[in-house]
């Protein structure tokens, strides 16, 4: 069956089906490149286009001309659906540069679940290409850069924690506090036990709680 006529049967209820079809031409490669740019650049019917970005995304495709294009359906479709589906492919692509961008997205966007696919992108990919380079450099052939690179990925590993804790003391926000105690609780980080000990007498119970559960679990691993 030739490639047009498979991306014509995109357009399907038969969620299976599409899969299938979806695999397909995943399986066939770059020969299908040209093919799925330009039809994707001309079609309107909105399944279609997400599973089009889809099969993008699973060949984690980083030509140029086709980032842009999804990235402009990730800024301006008026559809939920691609939207979705041009974060996800983004996130599978997996270029550092999308990350910048996201943030920028992030702060003015209203829908919900297209928030939640931007966060997933930016936790995906934040630490994950700066890190991969700086393991690199733990074998540079110069020690004093093997040196600041163990540092480097160290920092990346403490900050994120440094930060919580640092916003734990400045919020007067109790539903703020209880979440960033959440997360502390799933770091497991000894770091912030001397915080947490602070707050496990807090007034309000829920911060009380949070703070009881999340020393618990830190102890534990202890």
């Amino acid at each position: 069956m030739e490639i047009k006529q498979l991306v014509e049967q995109l357009d399907n209820n038969d969620f299976q089906q599409v899969n299938e079809i979806v695999f397909t031409l995943v399986e066939m490669g770059d020969a299908i490149n040209d093919c799925i740019f330009e039809s994707l650049k001309d079609e309107n019917r909105e399944f279609v286009i997400r599973n089009l970005i889809r099969i993008i995304g699973l060949q984690k495709n980083s030509d140029k001309k086709f980032v842009e294009l999804i990235m402009e359906y990730a800024k301006n479709s008026e559809s939920r659906v691609v939207r979705e589906a041009s974060f996800a492919a983004l996130e599978q692509i997996g270029d550092f540069a999308f990350v910048s961008e996201t943030i920028k997205m992030l702060h003015f966007e209203e829908d919900s679940s297209i928030r939640e696919s931007m966060i997933n992108l930016i936790g995906e990919l934040t630490t994950k290409y700066p890190v991969q380079i700086l393991i690199e450099r733990l074998v540079d052939e110069d020690s004093f850069v093997q040196e600041a690179a163990a540092e480097a990925i160290l920092n990346i590993y403490q900050q994120p924690i440094q930060l919580l804790i640092s916003q734990l003391e400045q919020t007067s926000s109790s539903e703020q506090k209880v979440a960033i105690i959440e997360v502390l609780r799933m770091t497991k980080s000894q770091s912030a036990i001397t915080i947490l000990q602070s707050m496990i007498n807090d007034e309000d119970k829920n911060i009380s709680y949070a703070a009881k559960l999340a020393l618990q679990e830190i102890n534990q691993k202890i």
